[in-house]
Parts: structure tokens; C-alpha cells; sequence
């Protein structure tokens, strides 16, 4: 289990993405429709480089009896912004992070 949403919230929140309705968009200008067609092909020729990530794997388990913590909650804080996530049900926590990623630590709740 992944937490996709709170990947794309950071972004918005950082103000990288920003959210478009589909009904922004009604009118049709050719002008402005070749300009567009002509980026996404040189878009498409030369693609931007894209940053790496790498999947980082923990597996959480009780360290009385080394049984797995399945839905465990836990804050993921990766170079001071943290993310509130789960365990899936083997309990690992999955986090995806950039290779410059400088600190991890997670924290447990209930535990």
C-alpha cells in the first residue's frame, strides 16, 4: 500500500502543482493550439530530465514478540517534512523518496 495522496498534496501544498477544473478551458484558438502542439512535440524530443526515486523498505514489528505491525500509523518525516502513513498488512512501510533524500525517521504511534 502506497500513500499516493499525500505525495500529490505535497506538491499542491509546495505550490510544484496546482489543481485545473476541466471546465477552465472552453474556448478554441488555433493560434494558441499549434503553439501548444509544437512544445508537446519538442517536449516530447527532448523530455526534461526526471528526478530519481528511490523505494525505501522498512518492515515494523513488535520488539517484544518480532511479530509484524499490519496498519501500523506511523509519521514518515523525510528532510523535515513529515507524512502521516500506514503499514500495509506484512507491515512494511513503503516510502518512495528522492536519491538526495539527507534524513528519514519514522515515528510510531501506539506502540
Amino acid at each position: 500500500m502506497i500513500n499516493l495522496d499525500s505525495e500529490v498534496l505535497a506538491h499542491i501544498k509546495q505550490g510544484e502543482w496546482c489543481l485545473i477544473k476541466a471546465e477552465a478551458d472552453y474556448g478554441y484558438w488555433q493560434g494558441a493550439e499549434a503553439v501548444f502542439q509544437q512544445a508537446v512535440l519538442e517536449l516530447m524530443n527532448n523530455p526534461p530530465d526526471q528526478p530519481t526515486r528511490t523505494a525505501r523498505i522498512f518492515r515494523l514489528v513488535d520488539s517484544v514478540t518480532g511479530e509484524p505491525l499490519p496498519a501500523q500509523a506511523y509519521i514518515a518525516t523525510i528532510d523535515g517534512i513529515p507524512s502521516q502513513r500506514r503499514t500495509d498488512a506484512q507491515g512494511i512501510a513503503h516510502l518512495f523518496t528522492d536519491d538526495q533524500v539527507r534524513q528519514l525517521s519514522l515515528r510510531i504511534f501506539n506502540v
